[in-house]
């Protein structure tokens, strides 16, 4: 199964971008990387990339989800990773950037983070 992506709003200020297929470097990780940068440049700042449909991802897509992490960062949004399957998480355990990097259990609890975020600022 090639790699895949689609996009969902669950809420007016939350996209969520689902993955799907076997992950690695190449034309379609450029094109996932383009769709977040004009995310971003539209001002959605509040992102997930769901896991789920990921059936693996070899150490160079892995570093690339990192720098996607710092590229959403680095332009004033947040991006969380939902439903990792353990073989997905894996490579990101191993290099404890899954301490670093915000993954939940499941998109709607990425959800959940954005919006308790939103009710406790101020």
């Amino acid at each position: 199964m090639s790699f895949r992506v689609t996009t969902s709003k669950v809420e007016p200020d939350i996209v969520v971008l689902h993955l799907a297929g076997f992950m690695t470097t190449g034309p379609e990780t450029e094109a996932l990387e383009s769709l977040l940068r004009d995310l971003l440049s539209r001002k959605n700042t509040k992102m997930v990339f769901d896991l789920a449909g990921i059936i693996d991802i070899d150490p160079e897509a892995a570093l690339f989800l990192v720098r996607c992490f710092f590229a959403a960062r680095g332009s004033g949004g947040e991006l969380r990773f939902a439903a990792a399957s353990p073989d997905v998480a894996r490579p990101f355990r191993r290099t404890m950037l899954d301490t670093l990097l915000p993954f939940d259990p499941t998109v709607a609890a990425a959800c959940e983070h954005f919006r308790g975020r939103s009710s406790t600022a101020g």
